[in-house]
C-alpha cells in the first residue's frame, strides 16, 4: 500500500534530531551517547504529542488513535490475534459481517472458553467474545491481545469496531509514526522542544522551541476536533426483549434516537 510522503517513520525523526544536534543524519556513525540522546529525546517528543496537555480537565484524545478497524476471522477459527498496536475496544460490542451483509453484533466480555467446555462442537457466526493475552509474533517472548469467539466460525467473518491504539507500539511491521501524515510539522516541533528541555535543560515555560510546539499543538488539535463525530450514535437498548421472550443476539426494538448530553446533540 502506498504511503503519503508526509508520513514519517521513527528513523526519519531520529535523523532529523541527529542533524539538529550536529551529529549528522548518518545514524550508523553515532556513538553510544549520541544514540542514547536521540532516542531519549524522541521518546519524550512522541509522548508529548500523543498525549497532549492542554490544561483541560481531561487529556485530549486524537481521532487517529481511535480508528474503526475490521478484523478477519477465518473459517473454522475459535480466536484471532489482534495487531501489535491494539490497546483495547472502545465499544462493548462488535459488528459481525459476512460478505456485504451485517449479521448483527457480538458482545465482548463473555467467558468464551467456558462456553466451549459446555458445547465443544458448536459452530456458526460469532455470538460471544472474550479478550485475553496470547503469545506474541515472536514465540521466544512477548505477548499480544487475542480475541476468543464462540461458537467456532463456520465461514469467514469480519468483526468491525472502534479500538484504542497503543501509539508507542512501533515495530518493523508498523514503523510509521501515528498522525504524522496530518500533523508532521507538529511532531517535528515536538522533537525540537523535547531536545530543548531534555538536553539543553531549558525550562519548558521559557523555551522558544517549546512555545512554538504549543502553538503547533493547538493548531493540530483544532484541526483534529473537526474530525470528531457529531453524535455518539444510536441508543438501541434491546434489554426489553427479555421481557418479550426474545433473547437472540441479532434483533432489536425500534425507537432509535440520537444520544444527547445535557439536552444538546454533541
Amino acid at each position: 500500500m502506498p504511503v503519503t510522503t508526509l508520513s514519517r517513520t521513527r528513523d526519519d525523526y531520529r535523523k532529523l534530531l541527529g542533524y539538529h544536534a550536529g551529529y549528522g543524519s548518518a545514524v550508523d556513525s553515532w556513538d553510544d551517547e549520541q544514540t542514547y540522546n536521540v532516542d531519549r529525546v524522541l521518546d519524550v517528543a512522541l509522548a508529548t504529542f500523543y498525549y497532549p496537555d492542554l490544561g483541560e480537565a481531561s487529556q485530549y484524545q486524537w481521532t487517529f488513535l481511535k480508528p474503526n478497524r475490521t478484523f478477519t476471522l477465518a473459517s473454522g477459527a475459535r480466536f484471532l490475534d489482534l495487531p501489535d498496536d491494539f490497546g483495547g475496544f472502545l465499544d462493548p460490542t462488535l459488528n459481525v459481517l459476512s460478505d456485504d451483509r451485517t449479521l448483527g453484533r457480538v458482545r465482548i466480555g463473555d467467558a468464551v472458553r467456558g462456553l466451549y467446555a459446555r458445547s465443544p462442537d458448536a459452530h456458526g457466526p460469532p455470538q460471544s467474545a472474550e479478550l485475553a493475552l496470547g503469545p506474541g509474533p515472536d514465540l521466544a517472548g512477548g505477548s499480544r491481545y487475542r480475541l476468543h469467539v464462540y461458537p467456532e466460525s463456520r465461514a469467514e467473518y469480519r468483526l468491525q469496531g472502534h479500538i484504542a491504539i497503543l501509539p508507542e507500539a512501533l515495530s518493523d511491521r508498523r514503523p510509521y509514526v501515528y498522525g504524522s501524515a496530518a500533523h508532521h510539522m507538529t511532531v517535528e516541533a515536538a522533537c525540537y522542544a523535547a531536545w530543548e528541555t531534555v538536553i539543553d535543560e531549558v525550562d519548558p515555560d521559557l523555551g522558544v522551541k517549546n512555545k512554538f510546539f504549543r502553538q503547533r499543538l493547538r493548531a493540530s488539535v483544532a484541526a483534529d476536533r473537526r474530525n470528531q463525530p457529531k453524535n455518539y450514535g444510536y441508543n438501541s437498548d434491546s434489554s426489553d426483549l427479555y421481557h418479550l421472550g426474545r433473547t437472540d443476539e441479532y434483533r432489536t426494538l425500534g425507537g432509535y434516537g440520537v444520544v444527547t448530553i445535557d439536552g444538546q446533540e454533541p
